[in-house]
């Protein structure tokens, strides 16, 4: 397999030096930076291949990337930042996985303990979520879990939760009226995050919330990525602040089905009432749980963000920096095989690369650009929380482009998302930006600030944003295949890629050129309810 990939490696390497521009095949010729379909497809092929094993933060597939993005970097002329040592800044992780002890049960009106659940084939958790835990405490069963001023409607009234387990139903209301939960469109208070968010404000000292297999995040799903465990930044954690978190427990709805089926209201009564139109019922449940979780840590582990420099041209603006990045980590294997991760987000990666080839060919930049490939991004953030943190040229950014995710659908569309939340001019560039190059049509839909899918706060720009920096998300929303073995290099769009290439650079080419950086012209939200 070393061979395999090794051969790979050079194979890729000098036919990357090689390979035809944009307009050479038979795209817009009006495209003034070098993008090439060829080489983006021999990136592809390569950081999306089987041997990289999936991509895993700070696994050997993961560091074999690492060394192809340092090498295509220097290969094509991008330098090093002068405060690192090399292309690397060194991300120090701390992991943490469920012991298999961990069970959940639930405790009769005579002490009585039934219903064992096991861990992880009836429910899931976050690691990094609470410290090791014996108790035993009252549930609560309240409804969807929502509390939603706007419509009048409080599934927590005259429930008290405080200190106790809510147990909450997936979704929102049905409704076929879009005054009242916008009809057939999910809202924000669907999400599982806003559903945490609410019983935590209400007092509850844990959560089970259930992951029904139909959902686009389904039980399988869930259950694949929770199990591998939970990483954090090592030492940025503080014992206090875990103590201070509340559990959070994913059940899959045979479990949930097991627990309410010892009580009062049964799964299948409360189901009925639901298909019948009625309201859901909320009660405090006679029967209680006992929690008893423990956990392994590891704090060996360590993965690199990968980051190139490229000096501007003007003698004063070269200070300033505009910045373009992407993840190019992925969630790995399992029994079901190898995740590509294409998609997420060797596209974003490849794309990334892309750019900086022109960049570094054309040479007219009057700012310096930063590209970074981030690692963790699949863990909560973690490169990009780190980078933000412990790089100072970050003081220095102006403006920074995110690609997650911008290989697949439609050519001539994209979603955008984020651009105009701080800064009026940068989302101005932007604009200005596709209308002289890739010509895509911005679909906004995402970009609501109530958008229950928080795609806004689920990608490495966030990061950016938290620090004041005027920030734009590109996305495509492929669903079919996300966090799924068939996300593979075989079903990209690699015209659509060449596009979102060119838009890039022309994005980073306005940005670093104009007089003055981007104003921030709005408050900062760092709301992610």
């Amino acid at each position: 397999m070393k061979n395999l990939v090794l051969h790979m490696f050079i194979v890729a390497m000098l036919l990357g030096g090689c390979a035809r521009t944009h307009s050479e095949h038979g795209l817009n010729s009006e495209y003034t930076s070098p993008i090439s379909l060829e080489n983006i497809r021999i990136n592809m092929e390569f950081l999306a291949a089987d041997e990289l094993e999936g991509r895993d933060t700070g696994t050997r597939g993961e560091e074999l990337a690492a060394l192809y993005l340092k090498s295509e970097m220097k290969k094509y002329g991008i330098g090093v930042l002068d405060e690192l040592s090399g292309y690397y800044q060194k991300v120090p992780l701390t992991k943490s996985v469920f012991a298999r002890s961990s069970f959940i049960s639930i405790v009769d009106m005579n002490g009585k303990e039934s219903v064992e659940l096991e861990y992880p084939g009836d429910f899931v958790g976050s690691s990094q979520t609470f410290p090791d835990l014996d108790t035993t405490a009252s549930m609560v069963f309240a409804g969807y879990g929502i509390s939603a001023e706007e419509y009048q409607y409080d599934d927590y009234k005259s429930l008290d939760v405080t200190n106790k387990i809510v147990l909450i139903w997936p979704g929102e209301p049905a409704s076929d009226d879009t005054a009242f939960f916008a009809g057939e469109k999910e809202t924000k208070h669907s999400s599982l995050f806003k559903k945490v968010a609410t019983a935590k404000k209400h007092g509850a000292l844990g959560i089970f919330l259930v992951s029904m297999t139909e959902q686009k995040y389904g039980w399988d799903t869930i259950r694949e990525y929770t199990s591998k465990g939970s990483m954090a930044i090592r030492g940025q954690v503080k014992s206090e602040d875990i103590n201070r978190r509340m559990p959070r427990v994913y059940l899959k709805s045979a479990s949930l089905k097991r627990i309410l089926d010892t009580d009062q209201y049964a799964y299948d009564h409360i189901a009925e009432k639901l298909s019948a139109g009625d309201s859901i019922p909320r009660f405090e449940m006679q029967n209680r749980v006992r929690l008893k979780f423990g956990f392994v840590p590891d704090t060996s582990i360590s993965a690199n963000n990968v980051i190139g420099y490229f000096e501007g041209n003007d003698p004063q603006l070269k200070n300033e920096i505009v910045a373009l990045g992407a993840h190019y980590d992925h969630v790995g294997q399992s029994t079901k095989g190898i995740y590509n991760g294409a998609d997420d987000n060797a596209s974003g990666t490849v794309a990334t690369l892309e750019v900086a080839k022109a960049v570094a060919m054309n040479k007219e930049l009057k700012r310096s650009v930063l590209f970074i490939f981030h690692t963790g991004e699949e863990k909560g953030l973690l490169g990009s929380k780190f980078l933000t943190k412990n790089l100072d040229a970050v003081e220095n950014i102006v403006a920074y482009v995110n690609l997650d995710m911008v290989g697949r659908g439609p050519t001539d569309s994209i979603y955008i998302i984020g651009a105009d939340r701080l800064s009026t001019e940068f989302s101005d560039i932007v604009e200005q930006a596709n209308g002289e190059s890739a010509g895509f049509i911005f679909d906004y839909s995402f970009n609501e600030p109530d958008d229950p899918n928080r795609f806004y706060y689920r990608s490495d720009h966030y990061s950016y944003a938290k620090q004041g920096i005027p920030v734009v998300f590109f996305f495509d929303y492929m669903k079919e295949d996300y966090h799924k073995v068939t996300d593979t290099a075989d079903k990209i769009n690699y015209e659509k890629l060449a596009k979102i290439s060119d838009l890039s650079y022309h994005i980073l080419k306005l940005t670093a050129n104009r007089d003055s950086r981007p104003e921030v012209d709005k408050p900062i939200s760092l709301n992610q309810n």
